[in-house]
């Protein structure tokens, strides 16, 4: 529960379902952006030569538009808070 003073700080969420990759590998990418800026994960994924890369990169674009939607938010100010590539 939050009180009326706490701001309550969006999130904004893109998913991949059913990608063709093992968790193994995945987890390799998504262990190397998470806590990242937005910008310098996309950095990251742009120059990677992992294939999974290739899937964070358009999820993480998605997210961004996803919070570009939004007037209120600086997209500067964006980080990835959380990145997992779960069981499939």
């Amino acid at each position: 529960m939050t009180s009326a003073s706490q701001e309550a700080t969006p999130e904004f969420v893109a998913k991949h379902r059913y990608a063709r990759l093992t968790q193994r590998k995945a987890r390799l990418i998504a262990d190397m952006i998470r806590g990242r800026g937005a910008n310098e994960a996309l950095e990251l994924l742009e120059f990677s030569t992992k294939r999974a890369a290739a899937f964070y990169l358009k999820v993480l674009r998605s997210a961004i538009a996803n919070a570009s939607q939004n007037e209120d938010v600086n997209l500067n100010r964006l980080y990835v808070s959380d990145c997992r590539a779960d069981d499939g």
